[in-house]
């Protein structure tokens, strides 16, 4: 028998072991990478399958080394196993997850993007009420002789700092859970963490949280110091 690696940690056995299969026990020859071998966790050779009495084969997977004579290796085997017996080309298999990992690729810079979009907004909004409720406190500033461009800077960096807690929040929280997530679901594949594009969309939503301050901190650096002073 031949194990994937996943399997095989599933499992808990390894090279040499002894697997016992309706009443007949077989050795475990080979442990693979991956997760499956041509869409299985184990695979049987066929003389073993003969000997527990099982059924014939239904199906057979085709996979060809020149693209160019794959169609014509569908067909000879089609002809050999006869009309009853399911072909399937490894190559089709493979795009057929791939377009599964396209999608939920997909799906997730959706949910990435929507999320931006709301952490923006909320940035944005807190940054405005936050200038409504610092009018006064703008007012002496202004007295004590912050200029426009400064106190304008001082409400940019409050949001930017926003994004940076939620940036470093996120990387804290997320990516070992996405990498428990990975084990959960028993791929088999080496710890990878994608540091340039973390870093690009860390370095992004600070970018995105400072912009939504651009708006209150106009509104805060044309405060009047005399007007300000009035609000009760």
């Amino acid at each position: 028998m031949v194990f994937t690696k996943a399997y095989a940690r599933i499992n808990q056995v390894g090279v040499g072991d002894g697997v016992t299969i309706a009443g007949r026990r077989l050795e475990v020859v080979a442990v693979v990478e991956g997760t499956s071998i041509g869409g299985a966790g184990v695979l049987v050779d066929r003389a073993d399958l003969d000997r527990f009495g099982g059924p014939a084969p239904t199906g057979v997977l085709v996979a060809a080394k020149d693209p160019a004579n794959l169609l014509a290796a569908h067909d000879a085997v089609r002809a050999a196993a006869g009309e009853g017996t399911e072909v399937d080309v490894l190559a089709d298999r493979r795009d057929d997850v791939r377009d599964v990992v396209d999608l939920l690729f997909a799906l997730a810079a959706a949910m990435l993007g929507l999320t931006l979009l709301i952490a923006v907004v909320g940035v944005g909004t807190t940054a405005a009420l936050s200038v409504v409720e610092r009018t006064k406190e703008s007012g002496v500033l202004r007295a004590l002789g912050f200029s426009r461009f400064a106190l304008g800077s001082t409400t940019v960096a409050e949001s930017a700092l926003h994004g940076v807690l939620g940036g470093v929040a996120g990387l804290v929280i997320g990516v070992p859970h996405a990498w428990l997530g990975v084990l959960a679901l028993g791929v088999d594949t080496p710890p990878s963490v994608p540091v340039p594009l973390l870093a690009l969309m860390t370095a992004s939503l600070v970018a995105l949280t400072a912009l939504s301050g651009l708006l209150p901190a106009r509104k805060a650096a044309k405060a009047s110091p005399v007007a300000a002073m009035r609000v009760e």
